[in-house]
């Protein structure tokens, strides 16, 4: 590929030091959060009783935060409206966050990156270490 697609980072790859790492050192592209990814991360360090500054990790680590907008919840609303097992099983429930997350990638070329695929099973879903073959020919996190 010639060009970097807009990568949109899960709240699981946020907390991915070594991959946030690589993104600010060899990738080329645009690094986004969801401010639903963020807010998961934020309520995961309150709840564990970290009070780290997390306001200051996108501007630092150069990703920017995608607010929500009415077109995204127009999106997630038709994926929720199509897909039948948008409920968890055991609760019924619609896992709204990663709806509302994978709604926040708009349109091709961007790619989500998450370590829960199946979570996700749409196109333009890739983990960390998916994105980090396809965009350096060198893989390796232990580095």
């Amino acid at each position: 590929m010639s060009s970097h697609p807009k990568l949109v980072l899960d709240t699981n790859v946020l907390r991915d030091k070594d991959f946030i790492h690589w993104t600010q050192s060899e990738y080329h592209g645009k690094v986004c959060t969801s401010v639903v990814s963020y807010m998961e991360l934020k309520r995961q360090m309150l709840h564990n009783g970290r009070e780290d500054n997390l306001d200051s990790i996108p501007k630092k680590a150069n990703i920017d935060v995608l607010y929500y907008t009415l077109r995204m919840a127009t999106n997630a609303a038709r994926i929720m409206d199509q897909r039948g097992d948008s409920r968890c099983s055991s609760c019924g429930k619609i896992d709204w966050a990663d709806i509302m997350i994978y709604s926040s990638i708009d349109n091709p070329p961007t790619i989500l990156v998450t370590k829960n695929i199946k979570d996700f099973p749409y196109e333009r879903v890739k983990t960390p270490e998916e994105i980090m073959e396809m965009f350096s020919g060198r893989f390796s996190l232990s580095t």
